[in-house]
Order: C-alpha cells, then sequence, then structure tokens
C-alpha cells in the first residue's frame, strides 16, 4: 500500500499504519455497500430521464436530429458514435435500449440542466419524478442528481467516502429513488444498508 494513499485515511485521526489500513479496509467495505444502490440509482434516473424523451422525440430519439442537434457537441458526438456502434455490432437484435445502457451517466445528469428547459422540461420535472413531495424544480432535481453523480464515482474509483457525509448520500440516493419508483427504493433498502457498515468502523 502507497504511504501517501494510506495517510489518507489518517488525515487528522492518527498516524499509526495499522489503524490506518484497518480504515482503508472499512472504507472499501462502505463502497462495496453503496456499488448496489448507486448502480440502481442511475439506472432509474437514466431510464426516467429517456421516457420524458421519447415522449416527445419517440423511443428511438438517437436517431432524430430535432433532439440531437440540441445537444452539445460532446454528448452529441457520444450518442451519434453509440447508436451506430450498437446498430453494427446487434444488427438485427438492435433497439433503444442498447445506446441507453451504453451513455453515460454524465450524459443523463446534462440533461436536467438549464439549457434543455425549453426542449424537455416546458411543464416540469413531474413526468420523470412523479413522487416529488416537496415538488422539487428542474433546478433541484439537477443538483441532487449531479450530487450523487460526483459520489457514485467516489464509490466506483475506491476514494475515501467514510468522511464524506455517506448517511447524507445515502438519503439524497433514496430520496431520488422513491421520487421515481418507491417500489425500486424498496428493493435498495432490502439489499444495501450502509448504516450497518458505517456502525462497525474499527476503533483506534
Amino acid at each position: 500500500m502507497a504511504p501517501a494513499r494510506l495517510a489518507r485515511f489518517g488525515r487528522g485521526i492518527t498516524t499509526d499504519r495499522h489503524y490506518c489500513l484497518r480504515l482503508y479496509v472499512w472504507n472499501a467495505q462502505l463502497c462495496e455497500e453503496f456499488y448496489l444502490p448507486c448502480q440502481v440509482a442511475e439506472v432509474a434516473i437514466r431510464n426516467a430521464i429517456h421516457n420524458t424523451i421519447a415522449r416527445r422525440f419517440s423511443a428511438r430519439w438517437f436517431d432524430n436530429v430535432a433532439f440531437t442537434a440540441k445537444l452539445v457537441e460532446k454528448y452529441r458526438d457520444e450518442v451519434l458514435r453509440i447508436a451506430a456502434a450498437q446498430k453494427a455490432i446487434r444488427r438485427g437484435a438492435f433497439t433503444e435500449d442498447h445506446v441507453i445502457a451504453e451513455l453515460t451517466f454524465g450524459f443523463w445528469v446534462h440533461l436536467l440542466t438549464a439549457r434543455y428547459d425549453q426542449l424537455l422540461w416546458q411543464g416540469g420535472v413531474f413526468r420523470s419524478f412523479p413522487h416529488n413531495p416537496t415538488q422539487l424544480d428542474r433546478e433541484g432535481v439537477y443538483r441532487r442528481v449531479n450530487q450523487l453523480r460526483n459520489f457514485s464515482n467516489k464509490v466506483a474509483h475506491h476514494f475515501a467516502i467514510f468522511d464524506q457525509r455517506p448517511v447524507s448520500e445515502f438519503k439524497n440516493l433514496m430520496d431520488l429513488v422513491d421520487m421515481i419508483c418507491p417500489e425500486t427504493a424498496w428493493l435498495i433498502r432490502q439489499l444495501a444498508n450502509p448504516a450497518r457498515v458505517i456502525s462497525a468502523r474499527p476503533r483506534s
């Protein structure tokens, strides 16, 4: 274990190398506990946003220039490249699901920015997030989804998350999924319990 990486886990706590190593292992377990919830949440969010696009531009919106022409170059290129590649690979078995699954989560988060207010969100975000008890507007949902994106990236790359308010991050994740599909949120709660892992933090 590189000393610089291990030192991250003792920052402001201790210089005890053995304790830092135990924190490192515990943090890895915490990331593991978050991995499935983050994955399910990202899928739920992308499907919710896809449904909104499909209502206006059809299920194969990636072939509709009225939509793709409105994307920033980075994401327009991503959509066109992935659609072309999947069509070549899948041939007669190709469906829109192959494109949806390949697009980065960053693409879906980007569609919640103010740039697409007129294109997608004139009527608000209720259709994508129908169980929204606090009536968050598009900007409010964007901030929370972008927060999830940042946290999910840390989880995926095994960064230290134990001191990054994981309880608050889990609540944000669950709130978002609850706004889309309470049944999916129920499933996540059956499969993961970050609080249990957090309570098992090693003692110095």
